[in-house]
This record gives C-alpha cells, structure tokens and sequence, in this order.
C-alpha cells in the first residue's frame, strides 16, 4: 500500500488557495488499482530491498560523521591531538591556538538565485541543498543558481540549525540558508564544519539562529594541525559522498522501477 500511494498525484487534489492542501476526503476518495495479493508481496519484496540498501548506506554514513565528530573532540576539546604532550600549554590552550568569534572567520560570498521548494524536480542536473532533514531536497537544472566554485562549502539552516558540508556543485534553497565558508586558512573548511557541529544552540528554541551562530567562540589551532584534521576528514567525507550517490541512483531505480512493477509492464516471477 506504501508504494502505491507514493504514485498518486496529491498535487492534482490541491483545495488550498494561499498554502497548498489537500482535504482528507479528497484523499480517502482517491481510487488506486492494484494487482492481486501474492503479486503485491512480489512486488514489495523488489522494493523493499531497494530501500534496505538506502538504509544500510544511510547507517554507515552516520557511523562515519560520529567517527569524525569523536575524533574532533579527542583534539579540540579534549586537546588530546598529535603532539599534545610536548606542546606548551598558555592560559588553557596549546601554544599557538586561539578562540575567535564565528563572525570573524566568515568569508563573504556573492549571493547566487535561490531556489523555491516549489521550484524543486524530482530529478534534475544538479542537487538542490536546504535546511530539511534530507541531506538533498531537490533538484534543478538552473544553472545561474549553481555554487561550484571555492568548494566546499558549508550550509546552516536559520531555522533548523542544520549544518551540512557539501562538496559538490549545488543550488541552495530558498527556505532560511546560509552559505559558510571559512576565511582563516589555520581553520579549513572541514574542521570549520566540525567547529560548528560542536557549538549548542537549542537554547535559542525557535529562531533565526545564524545571528547567535556567528556571535559563538571556536577554537582555530596552528595550520599544521588544522590541515592534519582537515586531510582526515576529506577521506571520510569522500566515502559520505559515494554512499549518498549510491543512495541517489538506488532511489532513482527504485522509482522507475515502481510505476511499472504496478501497471504489469515489468513482472516478477513467483
């Protein structure tokens, strides 16, 4: 029943005029045709394998960011980095490290078109990044609206307090982003992400947060050890984005596979 309802056209049952909406009896009315019982069980077993994969990968893409977000805090918060006990400490901190303000390592980028969620594909040239919880909300094929250049950057979610490093050309969305990029080369963009990953802000509960985001204290540590956690991290942030493309691809089978396993155009043998 899952897979079948994702083919309707809820669009089509708009009833909203300022915010769309669809009236529940519009919905429970909708009329769907399906194939017999053991055909159905076929069916949702191809499926479903599908979505084990996307899930087996999403698993493994969260183990890696928590190998790294643990590996962020054995140096820069516990201070336990390469070298550590033959390095002077000064007022709490390893020789050579600071505390500086968010707001002071930002680089201003010129702005690129932002695009609406209702602007978003299902499929698209390139991947549109917004403050949902999907990592990729979207697509699109406009190119004005496409960052690829001074890769990686970093996108905040005003709302959502999101923190996502892309490393691909993209298009931002529309819905309450930021764009970072780190201006400090002692503070490469990986560990700028991570930098920020560690800082609290749901005290704040619901509000524009990048204002109290840039108002925060991060540590930037001597260039070596900054590019030695940065160099780390591009190997797991390497293996993340094969993971997410192999999703990407799985999904899109998966999608056109389902439309036909429905009708009967593909069949499954018992």
């Amino acid at each position: 029943m899952y897979y079948r309802l994702k083919l309707l056209d809820i669009n089509s049952m708009n009833s909203g005029a300022a915010i769309p909406s669809t009236k529940r009896e519009d919905f429970y009315s909708a009329s769907i045709k399906v194939p017999d019982l053991p055909t159905q069980e076929r069916i949702a077993g191809v499926l479903a394998a599908y979505d084990d994969l996307i899930e087996n990968n999403r698993r493994r893409i969260g183990l890696l960011e928590q190998a790294t977000r643990l590996l962020y805090r054995e140096w820069f918060v516990h201070f336990r980095f390469p070298g550590f006990d033959t390095t002077k400490f000064v007022d709490g901190l390893p020789a050579g490290w600071e505390v500086r303000k968010v707001k002071d390592l930002l680089t201003r980028l010129k702005s690129k078109p932002k695009v609406r969620k209702d602007e978003y594909q299902a499929y698209g040239q390139w991947p549109c990044v917004d403050q949902g919880q999907d990592f990729i909300g979207g697509y699109t094929d406009n190119k004005e609206a496409i960052y690829h250049d001074s890769l990686p950057l970093i996108v905040f979610g005003d709302h959502t307090r999101a923190l996502k490093f892309v490393d691909f050309p993209f298009a931002r969305g529309a819905d309450g982003t930021q764009i970072i990029q780190s201006n400090e080369e002692r503070l490469p963009q990986q560990l700028f992400y991570f930098s920020l990953i560690n800082v609290d802000l749901s005290n704040y509960a619901y509000a524009r947060h990048f204002k109290f985001l840039k108002d925060q204290d991060i540590i930037v540590p001597t260039e070596e050890i900054g590019k030695n956690f940065a160099n780390r991290a591009k190997t797991i942030f390497d293996q993340v984005r094969t993971l997410r493309d192999q999703n990407q691809k799985l999904a899109k089978a998966r999608d056109l596979l389902l439309p036909r396993l429905m009708d009967g155009r593909l069949s499954i043998p018992e």
